[in-house]
């Protein structure tokens, strides 16, 4: 199994690398002193999560500052007498004792290429990546010279070996991480198309105009009333319309109380005979309900920042 991110942890900050064809792409960075360092990790992490489906492991790439490299002459010999004289070479060149070291080693003729980092710091870097659930499950460098050949790897995670297969399966890769682009999240599909034989939606038609009303001869003082609207809710002083016309529809959702249009023909005006009494109100139409203020749920609560990289791998 080979990780499909690399964390980079230095003292100038939090970098994300995702593996690409021919060596990583840069994911994103996060600043040891970012206002939100805590939350621009997560954006990190969500970036990643975003870019590999199957999910997040990575392998973590430790500070140069915190890794002593050694060119030891031990001649060519075999694996074990190499990393003997490596272990040989350590002794005093740290302020750790040798057995408190992780040790990589690569081999050149007769020269072994030494790596080694306190074994401490390796539990402060997993801490950190779990902590911000970055998945760890080995650690590595990146050499700034190129006198080591390969990676130099410190071995698998506590983490990785809780894992049903153990990390039996992680090593050190041919060559160390090598950025050379910049990773690009999957952009979601874009909508269909527009039909362009699909008409557009039809405007509503206009509301058809009242029947012309049908009028006799008025007697000499007598005038037909003239149509008016009118709410439904009679005036203050309880005069209210004598006579209504279709009254206008509102669209969508309102509070108002709208009064049902009227259909009814006017009566003409009887010669001599009172004018029929219109009841103050009409019964008004239950109100229409209006729209609820919507819940927006909050961001969730992102943790507080924790200590500084730096100070954890401080010496």
């Amino acid at each position: 199994m080979k990780p499909n991110f690399a964390l980079s942890l230095s003292f100038e900050g939090i970098s994300l690398f995702h593996r690409a064809d021919r060596g990583w792409h840069l994911v994103g960075e996060v600043a040891l002193d970012a206002a939100d360092f805590a939350g621009e990790l997560q954006t990190l992490r969500k970036t990643a999560k975003a870019l590999e489906k199957r999910g997040v492991a990575t392998k973590l790439i430790l500070p140069n500052g915190q890794i002593r490299y050694l060119d030891v002459n031990t001649g060519k010999v075999g694996d074990a007498e190499r990393i003997e004289g490596a272990r040989q070479a350590l002794d005093g060149a740290t302020p750790y004792a040798v057995d408190e070291l992780a040790i990589s080693a690569s081999a050149h003729g007769a020269i072994t290429h030494v790596a080694a980092v306190a074994k401490e710091t390796l539990q402060e870097a997993e801490a950190f990546a779990i902590e911000h659930k970055f998945n760890p499950v080995c650690f590595v460098a990146v050499p700034d010279n190129g006198d080591y050949l390969g990676e130099p790897f410190f071995g698998v995670t506590a983490h990785a070996q809780s894992l049903p297969d153990g990390g039996a399966d992680l090593g050190p890769e041919q060559h160390p991480v090598r950025v050379v682009g910049t990773a690009k999240p999957a952009i979601p599909p874009a909508p269909p198309p527009l039909d362009p034989d699909a008409k557009a939606t039809p405007e509503p038609e206009a509301a058809p105009k009242p029947a012309p009303e049908t009028k006799i001869e008025p007697k000499p003082a007598t005038v037909a009333p003239t149509p008016s609207f009118h709410s439904s809710r009679a005036s203050k002083d309880g005069d209210a319309s004598k006579t209504e016309s279709p009254a206008p529809r509102l669209s969508g959702v309102s509070r108002l109380t709208i009064s049902e249009p009227s259909t009814a023909p006017s009566a003409p005006a009887a010669p001599a005979a009172p004018v029929a009494d219109i009841p103050d109100s009409a019964p008004a139409l239950p109100d229409t309900p209006g729209f609820a203020a919507s819940d927006f749920p909050e961001d969730d609560p992102k943790p507080a920042p924790r200590e500084r990289v730096a100070a954890a791998f401080a010496t």
